[in-house]
C-alpha cells in the first residue's frame, strides 16, 4: 500500500488529537498519544524501551552538573541514576542526601552504601508498591490525605490481603459512605486494633477527624 506516512499522520492527528497524558475516551478507554488505547493495546516492549531511553537520556541531563559523576565506575554510576530514576533528582540529591553523597565524592564507599541502607529509601520503594497494589481503589481519590494516610499505613502494617474491602467489609463500606465515625469505631473494634494498641487509636482519630495525629 503506497500512502504518504507524512500526510497520514497530519490527518490522523487532526481527527484524534493529540494528547501527551492518559484520558479517558469517549468509549471510556485509557487513551494517550494519538487515539493509543492503553486499556486494551497498551504498549510493546520496543515502545517500553523507547520511552526508557527517554526517560534515561532526561535523567542525565539532570545530573550532568554532578561533576563527582565522571570519576566514578560504571556500575556506581548506575546506581545513583538508578535512585534518580525512582526518586526524582528533587528527593535525591546533595542537598536531601547529604551523609551518602559526602561519602561517595571522598570515595568512601562503605559509608555510602550503609547511608543508602538506614535511609527512608527502602521504605519509600514499599510505600511505592503498595499504593501501586490499591491503585483500583477508586474512592481512595475522593479523601483527603490524612485519611489516604490512614489507609496506606494499614495496608503497609497488615498487607492488602488482610486488609481490603472483602476482609473489612463495615470499615471500607463506611468509608465508602463517608460515615469517619463508624469507620473509626469498626476500625477500633477490629482484632487489629487490640494487636497494635496506640497505632490503631492515633489512625482512627485521624479518620474520625480528617487530620493528622498530632500528640
Amino acid at each position: 500500500m503506497r500512502v504518504d506516512k507524512g500526510k497520514l499522520i497530519d490527518m490522523l492527528i487532526l481527527h484524534e488529537g493529540l494528547e501527551l497524558k492518559p484520558y479517558q475516551c469517549t468509549a471510556d478507554k485509557t487513551t494517550i498519544g494519538v487515539g493509543r488505547n492503553l486499556s486494551d493495546v497498551g504498549i510493546t516492549d520496543e515502545e517500553a524501551k523507547f520511552l526508557l531511553l527517554n526517560d534515561l537520556q532526561r535523567i542525565q541531563k539532570e545530573v550532568e552538573h554532578w561533576t563527582f559523576m565522571e570519576s566514578l565506575a560504571e556500575p556506581r554510576q548506575a546506581v545513583l541514576l538508578d535512585m534518580v530514576f525512582n526518586m526524582g533528582i528533587s528527593r535525591f540529591n546533595a542537598n536531601t542526601w547529604v551523609k551518602t553523597f559526602a561519602a561517595i565524592q571522598y570515595k568512601d564507599f562503605e559509608k555510602a552504601a550503609n547511608e543508602m541502607l538506614e535511609s527512608k529509601y527502602l521504605l519509600l520503594n514499599d510505600l511505592q508498591r503498595i499504593q501501586k497494589e490499591i491503585a483500583h481503589w477508586n474512592f481512595l481519590e475522593k479523601l483527603n490525605e490524612p485519611r489516604q494516610a490512614v489507609i496506606l499505613d494499614m495496608v503497609f502494617n497488615m498487607g492488602v490481603s488482610r486488609f481490603n474491602a472483602n476482609t473489612c467489609v463495615k470499615t471500607f463500606a463506611a468509608i465508602q459512605d463517608n460515615d469517619w465515625e463508624k469507620a473509626a469505631n469498626e476500625m477500633l473494634e477490629s482484632k487489629w486494633a487490640k494487636q497494635v494498641g496506640q497505632r490503631a487509636i492515633r489512625l482512627s482519630q485521624m479518620m474520625r477527624k480528617g487530620v493528622w495525629y498530632v500528640d
